[in-house]
């Protein structure tokens, strides 16, 4: 009788034994889980901060091409190159406006007038020319 208590004992502390590796590797995988999780989370926010300076600048382009755009518009091409020469953006991605002269002086005759062609062009540094 004595050798079936123990038996009973051995089996129970088995069996206690099987359970509590089983909730440590299970722990285990939780934890590794959670870690995988946290990495995923950390980066997602690095991501969603790198998009929100992006839209700032892109936003702050926008903004300096709509004044841009309105300063065409009414003729005020000195703003243009105003802006231009404070902000290194508005130097990047601003067109700058140049009139260039197609005559020397106002001699010419109306039938002249007909051979004349201006051109309207972009060149590579963003540069108009008339």
């Amino acid at each position: 009788m004595n050798e079936e208590k123990d038996n009973k004992d051995l089996a129970i502390q088995a069996e206690k034994q099987i359970a509590d590796d089983k909730k440590e590797r299970e722990m285990a995988l939780l934890e590794e889980k959670i870690a995988i999780v946290k990495i995923a989370i950390q980066k997602t926010l690095e991501r969603i901060e790198n998009k929100k300076v992006e839209k700032q600048k892109v936003e702050e382009e926008l903004r300096i091409l709509k004044l841009d755009l309105d300063d065409l518009r009414s003729g005020k091409f000195d703003k243009i190159a105003e802006r231009r020469a404070k902000s290194d953006v508005a130097k990047k991605i601003s067109v700058e406006v140049m009139f260039k002269k197609v005559f020397g002086s106002p001699q010419y005759s109306a039938p002249e007038w007909q051979y004349f062609t201006s051109g309207t062009f972009l060149t590579p540094n963003n540069t108009f020319y008339f």
